[in-house]
């Protein structure tokens, strides 16, 4: 039974780090995405109203401005940063 428990707990940990994986390399990539809409924005583009919130989400550790980032980006024939 102890080994059983062992068991469980050693998959649990793994499937949790795992998540949090994943969820640190989207919350890395969404934050170069905002630094670079920044600049986009720094050269004088005026940016639709949800980029700036899109920004505010990915500094607040909320990946799911990802795509509304990405189009900004691209709508501006700007390179997407390495993923």
């Amino acid at each position: 039974m102890k080994i059983q428990y062992a068991c469980l707990l050693a998959g649990l940990s793994l499937a949790v780090s795992s998540v949090a994986f994943g969820q640190s390399a989207d919350v890395t990539y969404c934050n170069a995405l905002a630094a670079q809409s920044r600049q986009v924005t720094a050269g004088g583009t005026a940016p639709p109203a949800e980029v700036p919130v899109a920004i505010s989400k990915c500094s607040t550790g909320d990946a799911g401005a990802i795509k509304t980032l990405e189009k900004y980006l691209t709508d501006n024939k700007q390179p997407l940063p390495k993923r």
